[in-house]
């Protein structure tokens, strides 16, 4: 028994039906991907929005056994630091980025609130002044490290996160 030859018409119709084939896989081989590229940002987004807020701190200095000092909500607290994070690029009174177990892991630079405070007089470590806040209260507070060794007068108004 001998199997029929595809006469030249019938070939040619096959020669367009896997070209019109291979032309529709293409385009949903590139429908495919973008689809796959749309899912890997959403996902990514679905990633960033379920991580926990995180909370900022004050570098007040270096304690002892590689954990810094920082000042949280008035809390003076000893902490780590993660190794992304540089101890020499940190500075007295700058503002650290704590996560939800109170490691430093960013530097966000020095605060530009809180409130506004009166220079009486640099202490004789240089690096502490009296000032005068809300209601006429005294109050030692640290210097941030650029205000160190800068001629303050006094009633001059300095930025404090009390």
């Amino acid at each position: 028994m001998s199997t029929p030859v595809p006469d030249h018409e019938q070939m040619r119709q096959l020669h367009v039906r896997i070209d019109e084939l291979a032309q529709s896989n293409q385009q949903l081989s590139k429908t495919l991907r973008d689809a796959r590229e749309q899912l890997v940002s959403l996902h990514e987004e679905v990633e960033r929005l379920s991580t926990p807020p995180n909370a900022h701190g004050v570098f007040i200095g270096q304690a002892q056994d590689g954990l810094i000092l920082v000042s949280v909500n008035g809390r003076k607290m000893r902490v780590a630091l993660s190794p992304e994070v540089e101890l020499a690029g940190l500075r007295a009174g700058m503002e650290v980025v704590l996560n939800d177990s109170m490691n430093v892991i960013g530097v966000a630079g020095y605060t530009d609130h809180g409130d506004l405070v009166t220079f009486k007089e640099l202490l004789d470590d240089g690096s502490r002044a009296l000032v005068k806040g809300r209601s006429d209260e005294d109050r030692v507070v640290n210097l941030a490290e650029p205000l160190i060794g800068v001629s303050l007068r006094v009633g001059e108004s300095l930025l404090c996160d009390l």
